[in-house]
C-alpha cells in the first residue's frame, strides 16, 4: 500500500478533487421521498391487508358455511348415497379450504420470530425476505379462499339439484 507524502502547501489530498453534481428534475426529491416510504411501509401494509382479509375470510365463511350444514339436515338426507358422498366431500373441501386461508392469512399478517442479522445488506436481505414471505401467505390464502368458495357453491348445487 502506497501513502501519499505530506505537503508543506497546507492543502490536504482532498483538496484536489472536483465534485460533479448530477442534474435534477424539479420534484425528484419527492420521488425519492415517496419511493423510501413505499419501501419502508411496504410490510406493514401487507400484515394490515392480511389481518383484514382474515376477518373478512372468516365471517363470510362462517356464515355461508353455518347456512349450508343447519339448513342441510332434511335436504341431505333425502339424497341418494352418491350425491350425499359427493355433499360432504365439498362441504369438507370448503370447511378444510377456508380454514387454510383463515390460518395462511393469520400468518402473513404476524411478523415471525427471527434474528436480526447483523450489517446493513444482511437486515436489507431479512425485511425482504420478510415482505415475500407476507406476501406469498396472503396469495395462498386468497387461493384457498377461493377453493372454499367454488366448493361451498359445488355443495349448495349437489343439495338443490341432486
Amino acid at each position: 500500500m502506497s501513502t501519499t507524502p505530506p505537503r508543506d502547501d497546507g492543502r490536504g489530498p482532498a483538496d484536489g478533487l472536483r465534485v460533479v453534481g448530477v442534474p435534477t428534475e424539479p420534484g425528484d426529491s419527492e420521488v425519492d421521498a415517496w419511493a423510501d416510504a413505499a419501501v419502508s411501509e411496504r410490510l406493514p401494509r401487507l400484515r394490515a391487508v392480511a389481518a383484514e382479509w382474515q376477518k373478512t375470510v372468516g365471517t363470510v365463511a362462517g356464515l355461508l358455511g353455518a347456512g349450508t350444514l343447519l339448513n342441510a339436515d332434511t335436504a341431505v338426507g333425502s339424497l341418494s348415497p352418491a350425491a350425499r358422498n359427493l355433499f360432504a366431500l365439498a362441504a369438507g373441501i370448503a370447511f378444510t379450504a377456508a380454514a387454510a386461508s383463515i390460518v395462511l392469512a393469520s400468518l402473513a399478517a404476524q411478523p415471525r420470530i427471527q434474528e436480526i442479522p447483523p450489517g446493513v445488506v444482511a437486515r436489507r436481505a431479512a425485511r425482504d425476505e420478510a415482505f415475500v414471505y407476507a406476501r406469498r401467505r396472503l396469495v395462498a390464502s386468497r387461493w384457498c379462499a377461493g377453493i372454499a368458495l367454488v366448493a361451498l357453491l359445488a355443495s349448495f348445487g349437489v343439495r338443490w339439484y341432486a
